[in-house]
């Protein structure tokens, strides 16, 4: 009976884990939508306030190059962009993170080169010239002992 107890318990703790996985997956979907509305919100009010100043624009005389669809260059351009960027603070684009990530350069790892670098010129010693001259050192190069001045 020991063993079935224990058994049992360690289901439990595994379905518990899962579970609490589970929420905090559904959790960050939630995040994701919400900012997903709050984008959305965010651009409707921003053709709101174009659509109001848009009579001040056309007064200004400025022309701007109206393609498809009534919008111009410039609105394309923002509209492509703020796509893009959704797509990615959702991370839906098609780019393999996990390939960059994790896969090594051909060229090696530079902070890994670099800390063997630091690795092994610090494990040299200061070599003293003037001691191996026979040469005595300068009175200033000597350490004044019980006092440090800050």
């Amino acid at each position: 009976m020991p063993g079935s107890e224990r058994s049992s318990v360690l289901k439990v703790n595994r379905l518990g884990s899962l579970m609490r996985d589970l929420e905090e997956e559904r959790e960050a979907i939630e995040v994701v939508e919400a900012r997903r509305r709050e984008r959305r919100d965010n651009v409707i009010a921003e053709r709101r306030a174009r659509e109001r100043l848009g009579g001040l624009d056309a007064a200004d005389g400025e022309d701007e190059e109206v393609g498809e669809g009534g919008k111009t260059q410039q609105e394309v351009i923002e509209a492509f962009e703020r796509q893009l960027l959704e797509l990615f603070l959702d991370g839906m684009d098609a780019i393999p993170y996990e390939e960059i990530d994790f896969t090594e350069p051909a060229e090696g790892n530079p902070l890994l080169e670099q800390d063997a670098q630091d690795d092994y010129f610090d494990d040299e010693e200061e070599f003293d010239y003037r001691a191996a001259r026979g040469d005595a050192p300068a009175e200033e190069d000597k350490l004044a002992e019980g006092e440090y001045d800050y």
